[in-house]
């Protein structure tokens, strides 16, 4: 347990091409378990998803701060070198695999059996680039640096990582894809997170309410989740090579480990 840490704000951004997608968690890394503070989509927040950031990261100005974003953070090395030189009509001399995907999206395949959507060939690549608009915006409206985080030494002022909400459910056990389209599921998912997560007490019904009625922000507590784990040391992380193109690339944090690994 990196205790070291403890007391870390982490907030947790789902997201999205439109802002009023955007769904937003705040918590603190506490023991065991995060204590959520707020929960909140976009559509909600006035006036803007980057103000409503700016407060909660101004509120803790003297806490060390964790961005863990839901999106890609960077394209592949290999998209750029096809493409800088390139004539219509003419071959691309790269693999599709290496083309449209990044080498962090090729290892949590290899480790977990789930495909990253990639971000050279869908439409998550336009999610990638409202995703670094909205961290840039946030370094405008709070003044701050917000570099990307590669490893576990204390820091002060803010961070962020990219992390992957469905892995962070496998991680925990809870094996439901349902969630995105059923209210049930999203039901069951809120129960099963009562084991991992703490909310504050005055709100902890209308918190529950609201991740049952939208994904974003079940995506969002995730996010949460899945900084904590980055916290914890529990994230597979770049060796040797991989994290000279992870720099480039980005890198896509997450807990290989299943409950049934321990």
């Amino acid at each position: 347990m990196m205790s070291q840490f403890w007391n870390t704000r982490v907030i947790g951004i789902d997201c999205a091409t439109e802002p009023k997608k955007i769904g937003l968690a705040v918590g603190v890394y506490k023991h065991e378990r995060p204590i959520i503070q707020d929960v909140v989509l976009g559509s909600k927040v006035e006036p803007s998803v980057k103000e409503m950031v700016r407060n909660w990261i101004i509120e803790a100005d003297e806490i060390p701060t964790l961005l863990a974003m839901d999106a890609p953070l960077g394209w592949p090395v290999d998209i750029r070198n096809a493409l800088n030189n390139h004539q219509a009509g003419y071959p691309v001399d790269v693999e599709p695999d290496f083309m449209f995907s990044r080498k962090t999206d090729r290892l949590v395949k290899k480790e977990t059996g789930k495909r990253p959507f990639e971000v050279g060939a869908n439409l998550i690549a336009r999610t990638a680039h409202a995703a670094l608009r909205l961290l840039n915006d946030i370094r405008m409206a709070t003044g701050k640096e917000i570099p990307l985080k590669w490893d576990l030494k204390p820091w002060k002022g803010v961070q962020a990582i990219e992390v992957y909400p469905a892995l962070t459910l496998r991680a925990l056990g809870i094996e439901d894809n349902k969630y995105k389209k059923e209210k049930g599921s999203r039901k069951r998912i809120v129960k099963s997170l009562k084991k991992y997560v703490e909310y504050y007490s005055d709100q902890v019904s209308q918190i529950e309410e609201d991740m049952e009625n939208d994904d974003d922000l079940i995506d969002a507590v995730l996010c949460v989740l899945a900084g904590c784990d980055f916290l914890r040391g529990k994230c597979v992380t770049p060796k040797n090579d991989e994290e000279r193109i992870a720099h480039l690339e980005g890198w896509i944090w997450f807990n290989s480990k299943t409950p049934s690994d321990s």
